[in-house]
């Protein structure tokens, strides 16, 4: 297992990088049989957790990030209500 390359440090890198990501992540997903989303590995921890697990916390972990991007650019005034900006 790698850590993510990102390809730059502006926000449509960043976007585009995660949206790579969440694909090659979507294409692990679909490839697992509902068996195989059963079986259990050693967490950080030493505790076995299931796949399925594992899976429900990248997701989550996923979307916070990308509310603190929201959040972040709506800070400096990029409304996410308003096109324009």
């Amino acid at each position: 297992e790698t850590a993510a390359i990102w390809s730059g440090e502006d926000i449509k890198s960043t976007m585009r990088d995660l949206d790579k990501i969440r694909g090659e992540t979507l294409q692990y997903v679909e490839s697992l049989s509902d068996d195989q989303l059963d079986e259990t590995r050693r967490n950080i921890n030493g505790d076995e957790t299931e796949i399925e697990e594992f899976l429900r916390s990248i997701f989550v972990h996923e979307y916070y990030h990308v509310g603190q991007i929201i959040y972040n650019r709506w800070m400096l005034g990029h409304n996410p209500y308003n096109k324009a900006s």
